[in-house]
């Protein structure tokens, strides 16, 4: 075969391959994929693994736990705003007692009472703060923090009420007086005792000479018996009736015995009565209508700081992807430095101007604290009644002492503060124990009491 006929064939044969792959990608092009089966949504799921839909459930809730903020309800604006600086948007809080209103006497609602059982947690300083309601508060809950129980499990001790009289001079100059006196008429009263049973002592002695003398007549009665029967006869119903005094004088001499162990009885108890009038009258005049101790402990930035860690963790256990401990150290840092501030403010105070007096005994932590000292107030708890005397003492102690500014609350409107400060002289201020008006969180609540004690 020629080299010609070669290559036309060649030629032929890559024509017809051409035209034969050309075809079959025509084909190709025109026929449509097989359509897949996908398995039913139910299907799926049973294909996943058991620990895969545990966390696509976990993560289901917890997404809808985020669209949703925790309902808080506490008793207090000071606990309220503790929870929002924690919570941030992710708490929804409401306090029981509302601004300017006393936390001690408030009635609650069937309002709130609803609003405490459908919380996802409830709040309340404890400490008998709230013991108005404290019960009902704790009956319509199963998830309650009572801060004043964490802080004692913290390692706080909680502190007691003010021990003062608004007076407290009074003891200084008359105190050693009047025990010398009490103890003066005490004495005189033992040593009348001491007299009244020598006297009984005589008596006992000479009704036992006069038996003597009865038995010795007795006895000559006796010996002229038969020659003076008639006369013994008659000395015989003599003998019987000075029996019968005789009696009459054992019995007289028992109930004078009686008589003195009841005097000494008597005066033992007087003793008792007196020691105890002497510090059970003073412990009733400062004992505190709701308790001995001392609820206003957020006066204190240690006990506010633990606090505010127990509020956390609570909140932590109902959400622990908000991460609310993080943001309760950085307020934590804020409630220090401005304590820092307080301190600062408080640094040059005169004397007088250490010594605190306000309108109820609300601010000892405060004391304490800032190395203030609580002289006076006009009741020792704002649902106790004002003593006339309490308010005169308070007078003389402010004159005594020459304290220059006294202080009103703004949520108890009471004229007794007010005519206190005419008598006396004295300027009236306002010092806050709860955040109201202008004066809005916690952290206002301390500057604005550091800077009217300075009188800034």
């Amino acid at each position: 075969m020629s080299r010609f006929i070669r290559s036309a064939l060649c030629a032929a044969l890559a024509a017809l391959c051409a035209a034969l792959i050309a075809v079959a990608c025509s084909d190709s092009d025109q026929e449509e994929p097989p359509v897949q089966q996908q398995p039913p949504p139910q299907e799926q799921q049973e294909a996943q693994p058991s620990s895969t839909r545990t966390e696509q459930a976990q993560r289901g809730a917890q997404q809808q736990a985020q669209a949703e903020p925790l309902r808080v309800i506490v008793s207090t604006q000071v606990i309220a705003d503790w929870v929002r600086q924690i919570g941030g948007d992710r708490v929804e809080v409401v306090a029981l007692v509302p601004a300017g209103a006393d936390a001690h006497t408030l009635e609650l609602s069937p309002g709130d009472i609803r609003d405490v059982a459908s919380a996802d947690l409830v709040i309340i300083n404890g400490a008998t703060l709230e013991a108005a309601y404290e019960d009902v508060i704790i009956d319509n809950t199963d998830n309650l923090l009572i801060l004043a129980e964490a802080l004692e499990a913290a390692g706080l001790e909680l502190q007691p009420f003010s021990d003062l009289s608004t007076d407290p001079h009074a003891e200084d100059e008359h105190g050693d007086e009047d025990d010398h006196d009490q103890e003066g008429h005490q004495q005189e009263a033992h040593e009348d005792d001491h007299d009244q049973e020598e006297h009984q002592q005589e008596a006992h002695e000479d009704d036992h000479d006069q038996q003597a003398h009865q038995q010795e007549a007795h006895e000559d009665d006796h010996d002229q018996e038969e020659h003076q029967q008639e006369a013994h006869e008659d000395d015989h119903d003599q003998e019987g009736h000075q029996q019968e005094a005789h009696e009459d004088d054992h019995d007289q001499q028992a109930h004078q015995q009686e008589a003195h162990e009841d005097e000494d009885e008597d005066h033992d108890e007087h003793e008792e009565g007196e020691d105890h009038d002497d510090h059970g009258d003073e412990e009733d005049a400062h004992a505190h209508a709701h308790g001995s101790e001392d609820p206003h402990f957020w006066f204190d930035a240690d006990f506010a700081i633990a606090s505010v860690e127990a509020i956390a963790d609570a909140l932590d256990a109902l959400a622990p992807a908000a991460n609310f401990s993080q943001r309760a150290q950085d307020y934590i840092a804020e409630i220090n430095a401005v304590d820092a501030e307080v301190r600062q403010t408080l640094a040059g105070l005169s004397d007088a101007q250490h010594l605190l007096v306000t309108f109820h005994d609300a601010f000892g932590y405060f004391a304490r604290r800032y190395g203030l000292t609580v002289a006076g107030f006009v009741v020792e708890g704002p649902e106790q009644g004002i003593s006339a005397t309490a308010v005169a003492n308070l007078i003389e102690l402010i004159e005594h002492e020459g304290v220059a500014r006294i202080f009103r609350e703004p949520q108890f409107e009471s004229t007794a503060i007010r005519t206190v400060a005419d008598e006396s002289g004295a300027e009236l201020g306002i010092i806050w124990s709860q955040p109201q008006g202008d004066v809005l969180t916690y952290l206002d609540l301390l500057r604005a009491n550091a800077q009217a004690i300075a009188g800034e």
